[in-house]
């Protein structure tokens, strides 16, 4: 994003329209601004849409001014529940037609979390076969008729680049000997991770089950480190994709 064509106020406008659909939107009106100069904080410009049949505004959204970038988008409209549910699956589709439809390709879903009627879907890209978790997008999607009501990319806006991958000197089978043998494996990916030191690496992604309880084990495909190990707390209202 740094580097970037800065937009004009009314670039970001037509940004928002197009975000949201044209056919959709009553009126946009911008309502602030970041301080460029402040630290810490990606400088964007912020609207506030009312849709059409609507008296209020219901959405707010905010396109960074380098780069024009829906990085934030929130619909707050209070919804009457029809009292039926759209399945996560249902959910995990209309969040992936409206990525696709935004131009964000090849995204994975990683993670699904249940909050009242609505499920936030993490998603990072897939490049030639390896999943880049740190360029993460967030979309929030009702249960109730399968809307995008969320939308959040401050990872990928902050982290997605084209990476120079080092050497994979492992096999998926040296790797898988530095895990417990009674480790059972269900699924193997390759994955870039960040760590917390910041740094990424390069990793195969180990998900499976040790002990009855379901693990993540993350092995450097170049050193054969051990760089990770997430156990996952299970709930019904949280779900790990394979």
């Amino acid at each position: 994003i740094w580097g970037k064509k800065k937009i004009t106020k009314e670039e970001g406008k037509d940004i928002v329209e197009k975000f949201i659909g044209k056919d959709k939107i009553d009126t946009i009106k911008q309502t602030g601004e970041t301080d460029t100069k402040a630290e810490h904080t990606i400088p964007v410009y912020s609207y506030e849409v009312s849709l059409k049949n609507q008296d209020a505004p219901t959405i707010s959204i905010d396109v960074t001014q380098e780069g024009g970038m829906v990085l934030w988008m929130l619909n707050y409209t209070e919804k009457e529940g029809s009292g039926k549910e759209i399945t996560l699956e249902e959910a995990r589709k209309k969040a992936e037609q409206f990525l696709k439809d935004k131009k964000y390709p090849n995204m994975k879903p990683s993670y699904y979390e249940k909050v009242d009627g609505t499920v936030v879907i993490n998603f990072a890209p897939e490049e030639n076969g390896v999943i880049m978790y740190p360029d993460l997008i967030k979309i929030k999607v009702s249960m109730d008729d399968g809307e995008i009501i969320g939308f959040e990319s401050l990872g990928y806006i902050m982290m997605h680049h084209d990476r120079d991958l080092p050497e994979i000197k492992l096999t998926q089978e040296e790797a898988r000997q530095r895990i417990k043998d009674d480790f059972k494996i269900q699924k193997v990916n390759k994955a870039v991770i960040p760590l917390e030191s910041k740094r990424e690496v390069f990793c195969y992604e180990f998900k499976g089950e040790y002990e009855n309880n379901p693990f993540i084990v993350y092995i450097n495909v170049e050193s054969g480190k051990e760089e990770k190990i997430l156990q996952i707390l299970q709930s019904k209202n949280a779900v790990l994709t394979q």
